[in-house]
């Protein structure tokens, strides 16, 4: 090989390290970015889970008031008409 064919390979060479080192620095900041993306996506999920969590605690605790309330009705339904059999005898 000549010296003009080894300078040019090593030209080539040296090239094709920079740019592989350039994807490379590229790959991991693009790589840091969607990180720290993700993490604030994961933090709004935790909080949407937590107020959805309580949203439907308090959904329970309303549809169990209401039956209580329900059956409370039903309980004194029941105890006029018992009543009012007794008035009647």
């Amino acid at each position: 090989m000549t010296v003009c064919k080894i300078n040019r390979l090593q030209k080539v060479t040296k090239d094709g390290l920079q740019n592989l080192d350039e994807a490379r620095k590229s790959t991991i900041s693009e790589f840091n970015v969607e990180n720290v993306i993700s993490v604030g996506v994961k933090q709004e999920l935790i909080l949407a889970t937590s107020r959805a969590k309580e949203l439907t605690e308090d959904e329970v605790r309303s549809v169990r008031e209401a039956l209580d309330l329900i059956q409370n009705i039903r309980s004194l339904r029941e105890e006029r008409r018992v009543l009012a059999k007794e008035a009647r005898s």
